[in-house]
């Protein structure tokens, strides 16, 4: 709709000058829409960008923890070499005491028999004794022996209680051994998860830093969309002012305000006259006289003289008419001759 004409017939404009208005209520609403579609699209680009900084700093934070998994797996696969070595040393020594356990067994056995010799021996000396068979002396020293003889036993005795309570504690120390064998191949289990887990972090953290880098690609496309729509709704805004396209003065107004016009309908009539084109036509045997840039004088209706320059010369004639065309640019300064006189 033709909102408002801003000249009438008569009136001088310049380049570029505002003419008359269109009705901008519908392309200002457009490019009100366009203009908030760009501002979205451009922060869509920068939640992109911060969402692709953020998968970044995931991908190396899990990288980082990633090396931490790796040496707790390991860490416990050497409690297992550990603990399996150390299971292997008390079997060891559980074998040593073991033997010393039988040597200790056979001591004592060897003890408690010659005791039971040397008291039975005993016994008969004492008899001979009482009978006057044999001395005194020789009653002392079977006693003597009996005595050793009950020495022996205790010391055997002892060394197999000591034998014995080593044995239990070298079995103690392989059971030990065994249950941190266990614990470390479950810590090793455990590990070798929490590991393959990361692992599965760590993909899925770089998977989410590609997808995110295609987000911001895809934004940063929809920014040059959301510019472009934006760019052709200014356009198409800027076409409701009809402007001048040369200095002139106003013809005709064939529009009223508040008519609805369609493209190309004119609105204003608008001539160019300074300076101003005239065409002359001029027979062909003159036409061979007149060159271009030739002085030629030009007289109005009125009786005014006036000096232009030939600008240009048809390069054909007329077959009918035997006449051609001949253009010359009049300066008019201050605009006195106009369109038609």
């Amino acid at each position: 709709i033709l909102q408002k004409v801003l000249v009438y017939p008569g009136d001088r404009v310049v380049r570029g000058q505002h003419l008359a208005r269109l009705d901008t209520r519908q392309s200002a609403h457009e490019t009100a829409e366009k203009a908030a579609m760009a501002t979205m699209a451009r922060q869509g680009v920068s939640v992109a960008e911060a969402e692709k900084t953020q998968a970044e700093q995931e991908v190396h934070q899990a990288h980082a923890e990633l090396a931490g998994k790796q040496g707790a797996l390991d860490e416990a696969r050497a409690l297992v070499t550990s603990a399996t070595e150390e299971k292997a040393s008390s079997e060891a020594a559980l074998r040593a005491t073991e033997a010393q356990l039988t040597s200790a067994q056979a001591e004592k056995q060897a003890a408690q028999a010659d005791r039971v010799y040397w008291q039975q021996q005993l016994a008969r000396s004492k008899k001979l004794y009482d009978a006057g068979a044999i001395s005194g002396e020789e009653l002392q020293r079977d006693t003597a022996q009996t005595a050793s003889a009950d020495a022996k036993v205790q010391q055997a005795e002892a060394k197999l209680a000591e034998v014995t309570a080593m044995v239990q504690a070298a079995q103690s120390a392989r059971k030990k051994a065994e249950a941190q064998i266990t614990a470390a191949r479950a810590k090793v289990a455990m590990a070798q998860s929490e590991l393959d887990a990361h692992n599965a972090h760590v993909q899925a953290s770089t998977a989410a830093v590609a997808t995110a880098a295609r987000k911001v690609d895809q934004s940063r496309s929809g920014v040059v969309q959301a510019g472009a729509a934006l760019q052709a709704a200014q356009i198409n805004q800027g076409f409701s002012e009809i402007r001048a396209e040369s200095e002139g003065v106003v013809l005709q107004r064939l529009i009223s305000p508040g008519t609805l016009v369609s493209p190309g309908q004119v609105v204003l009539k608008v001539a160019q006259i300074r300076p101003l084109r005239l065409q002359a036509t001029v027979t062909e045997s003159d036409l061979a006289r007149i060159k271009v840039g030739a002085r030629v004088q030009l007289q109005s209706k009125h009786g005014k003289s006036f000096a232009a320059r030939i600008t240009s010369i048809s390069p054909q004639v007329d077959p009918v008419s035997r006449t051609g065309t001949v253009e010359a640019l009049v300066p008019n300064q201050g605009g006195r001759l106009l369109p038609g006189q």
